[in-house]
């Protein structure tokens, strides 16, 4: 059982021990006692597993008691942090996410991040490398700040090979001049010069494996983790207004449609 993959009401550890002992054909007593004694170690794997939580910023799932033996998770009363109850919902969907689902999440995660320009750039091939770009409001006089976003729909973690590839792709498609003239003059940017700000975002539905991470780092290419992107969204929508407005996403380009102003429409962007 990993304690991480979903909401409960309450965990005893050692009850939760003597339990998988038992089934493993121990008697009573035995299965007791060494429950007993591997508590603190289990308690130790526990804390571990949740630094990754911490280390992404990303609220525990359990709150635990002061000695650490009894975990109260989404579904207690006594649940103390500030993961939304519907969060492992919006995990779920984030995970099995479809391309087309893909590219409303990205979106709603722009709109959270509080783009004011928002359109789906996707063609399959002719897009530059980019499925969405969102525009960034930044201080009178400054230049505009754009986020270009590459959706993966993948039910592994990208490998190295992987994020290399969709950054190369990337790359190559900054020096496509009639595309961006087109992206430039949908974020109203035409007018900025070079110094135009740019960040490149890579969404994957189940995230990046160690080596794609590594290579993400060393290029400078922004990816939020699925637990990362869930939290941002559970904490602003519910999962029906998520489903809702993917449904509603066109899943191809749309230079027309700014999509920024469309969130309003199906979300009353509330905190739980």
């Amino acid at each position: 059982m990993n304690i991480a993959d979903g909401p409960f009401d309450r965990i005893v550890v050692p009850i939760l021990l003597e339990e998988v002992f038992r089934q493993e054909g121990l008697d009573h007593l035995a299965a007791n006692e060494l429950s007993e004694a591997k508590t603190p170690e289990l308690i130790e794997a526990i804390e571990k597993e949740f630094q990754a939580w911490d280390a992404e910023m990303v609220p525990r799932p359990v709150s635990a008691s002061r000695n650490g033996r009894v975990l109260f998770g989404l579904r207690s009363m006594r649940y103390k942090n500030d993961l939304p109850r519907h969060y492992f919902d919006v995990l779920d969907y984030v995970k099995c996410a479809d391309e087309k689902n893909l590219l409303g999440i990205a979106v709603l995660a722009n709109a959270v991040l509080g783009c004011d320009r928002i359109f789906v750039t996707d063609k399959g091939g002719g897009d530059a490398g980019v499925d969405i770009l969102a525009r960034l409001p930044q201080p009178i006089g400054q230049p505009c700040f754009l986020i270009a976003t590459q959706c993966k729909a993948y039910s592994q973690p990208l490998s190295r090979l992987e994020v290399d590839s969709v950054w190369h792709r990337y790359q190559i498609g900054l020096d496509e001049k009639n595309i961006w003239d087109q992206y430039l003059s949908a974020m109203s940017a035409k007018r900025y010069p070079s110094s135009l700000g740019r960040s490149f975002n890579l969404v994957a539905s189940n995230g990046l494996s160690t080596q794609g991470k590594e290579t993400a780092i060393a290029a400078g290419i922004s990816s939020s983790t699925p637990r990362q992107i869930s939290y941002l969204l559970a904490s602003k929508f519910d999962l029906k207004e998520i489903e809702e407005f993917c449904s509603l996403v066109p899943g191809t380009r749309d230079l027309s449609r700014d999509l920024s102003k469309e969130i309003p429409l199906v979300s009353n962007v509330n905190t739980h």
